[in-house]
């Protein structure tokens, strides 16, 4: 096998490479744009308000390590007090009961108990810079395999040699 075809081999496993990771990239841009729509959305109709943790709900995971979910309390507009928990389950204990908590809550929906937040930085973009990022770093490394920007370079022609007398 020449050099020459061995170089165009190389370069269209490269460049399938890139295709893979693009393609790939696709869901997890897809995800992080959504989930960041969503949240936007949320944050839109949602209001703002402190909330106290007034208790830590635990259970065991199926590995037998303990989880822990703060449920919390906090005074909606019309001076309600409401009680809520956060929807999932960690396995740290980050909120200490009496903790003041920045909440988020949908006024139009404020009785329903899942429907309020922690408003955390983690608690809110967390899966949004997860899914979105991974996707970015898959667009960078295989658009310029897929493009053909990386491949191997032709080889340099040989200067012809002098004839030795």
């Amino acid at each position: 096998m020449r050099s020459d075809d061995l170089r165009k081999i190389v370069n269209t496993i490269w460049r399938m490479f890139g295709i893979v990771l693009l393609v790939g990239a696709l869901p997890n841009l897809a995800l992080g744009i959504g989930f960041a729509i969503e949240e936007l959305s949320w944050q839109r109709r949602s209001v703002a308000t402190t909330g106290v943790v007034v208790e830590r709900e635990t259970k065991r995971s199926d590995s037998g390590s303990t989880l822990y979910r703060p449920i919390f309390e906090f005074t909606d507009s019309e001076g309600e007090t409401r009680r809520a928990q956060t929807a999932a389950y960690a396995n740290t204990n980050s909120y200490a009961i009496a903790a003041e908590v920045p909440i988020r809550y949908d006024p139009a929906d404020s009785k329903d108990p899942t429907r309020a937040r922690i408003a955390t930085w983690f608690e809110q973009w967390f899966l949004e810079t997860i899914f979105g990022g991974i996707g970015a770093v898959m667009v960078v490394i295989g658009a310029p395999f897929a493009f053909g920007l990386i491949k191997l370079p032709k080889p340099k022609a040989e200067a012809p040699r002098a004839k030795a007398d």
